[in-house]
């Protein structure tokens, strides 16, 4: 079994790669639902250039969730916003300062 302090250690080799990869990935995670779906509930008085994204979205690819708006995508979207987007953050700035916040289930770490 690895030693858990060489395990919180900076990362190096393949594991730095891996950790840029997480990295790019949750910074889409938390970018986008700030373009397209937390939108509609920004205030009336933001600059026009905000709801482009969105705009385009909505009718380029016609999303019935997107023209709809049921009340469960709601619930989605607040789950989005106060889970999952503050996660993302969370695993960005860990994998930046190379200190690991969650155990892996794998045991054997890269």
């Amino acid at each position: 079994m690895a030693n858990s302090s060489a395990i919180a250690s900076r990362p190096t080799g393949t594991r730095k790669k891996l950790d840029s990869l997480y990295v790019i990935f949750l910074s889409a995670v938390a970018f986008f639902p700030l373009i397209l779906d937390f939108v509609p509930f920004y205030p009336a008085g933001l600059p026009s250039w905000v709801k482009i994204p969105y705009e385009f979205y909505s009718v380029q690819y016609n999303d019935p969730l997107f023209a709809k708006h049921p009340p469960f995508f709601q619930l989605y979207v607040f789950v989005e916003a106060f889970y999952l987007v503050p996660m993302a953050i969370y695993g960005i700035v860990g994998l930046i300062k190379g200190t690991y916040f969650f155990r892996s289930v794998s045991s054997n770490p890269c």
